[in-house]
């Protein structure tokens, strides 16, 4: 397509010089914004299909801070419960509940809660890409939930305890006992348990997603562009190792095979 628009221009070129100023502004243009533009990969979790780490968190410690963001699209089990991340002690999961809602269930080692908060809005099989993103500390109250850029908070509980991320064991598309997997299309996973942001500020939000609503890329060696540093969890490569983890806390290991997503979030 490139080569049959260049050599349109080109023709034009040669048949109306007077206009040669006006006609290269747009190949010029089209050919920088294609370049430049992130796409991201996403894959298939269906009923045979997640991650599990096999292991703790590398570099995990108990914190009240943190920031996730993924983009989904649900592909089926409307009203059935689906992990997407889920600790061995199940003190920490978050889930697409039966209510169709995305739930942050996070706790302390003896079952208190740091902060339980759900979307307000009902997630089901809607054929679209959505993007979600929660940050939070507990040790001041504070906690978001966007989605699709707009506040889609409903807070339960929100306390001052450390959120227990020392775990034996974590599954990623289902719990570590393989159960309630996740059927959804998912791409660039990121959890960070080291710091949080303030996500009413829409500067800290185009850190993961753009002004168009479009995914933002989030650092090709290790995911440190929304805050600097590394996080635990960032998944982001091509579909044949996407479970191999750009954050610190190691990689998973696949179960059941991903395959591509039938298109990314990045496309119009």
């Amino acid at each position: 397509m490139m080569r049959l628009l260049i050599g349109l221009v080109l023709t034009a070129l040669c048949m109306f010089p007077s206009t040669a100023s006006a006609i290269m502004v747009f190949p010029t243009t089209f050919y920088s914004a294609a370049a430049g533009g992130y796409e991201a990969n996403a894959v298939r979790f269906d009923s045979n299909d997640y991650l599990l780490r096999g292991a703790g968190l590398t570099d995990a410690a108990d914190s009240k801070v943190g920031i996730l963001s993924f983009w989904f699209q649900f592909q089926g089990g409307n009203g059935t419960e689906q992990a997407i991340i889920s600790g061995a002690a199940t003190t920490v999961q978050i889930i697409k509940n039966s209510a169709n809602k995305i739930r942050l269930i996070l706790q302390n080692s003896g079952f208190a809660f740091g902060w339980d908060a759900s979307t307000t809005t009902a997630y089901t099989a809607d054929g679209n890409w959505h993007h979600f993103l929660a940050s939070w500390d507990v040790g001041s109250s504070a906690g978001y939930i966007y989605v699709d850029d707009s506040d889609d908070l409903s807070e339960a509980t929100n306390t001052d305890q450390d959120v227990e991320w020392t775990q034996s064991d974590w599954g990623i598309g289902s719990t570590t006992g393989a159960g309630d997997k996740l059927n959804a299309e998912i791409a660039d996973l990121y959890l960070n348990t080291a710091t949080s942001l303030n996500l009413s500020t829409t500067s800290n939000r185009r850190k993961f997603i753009d002004g168009d609503g479009k995914p933002v890329d989030l650092g090709e060696t290790n995911c440190s562009e929304p805050t600097g540093s590394q996080p635990l969890i960032c998944l982001t490569n091509p579909t044949a190792t996407w479970q191999n983890n750009l954050g610190s806390a190691g990689n998973f290991n696949e179960n059941g095979a991903l395959s591509s997503a039938s298109d990314s979030p990045s496309d119009d």
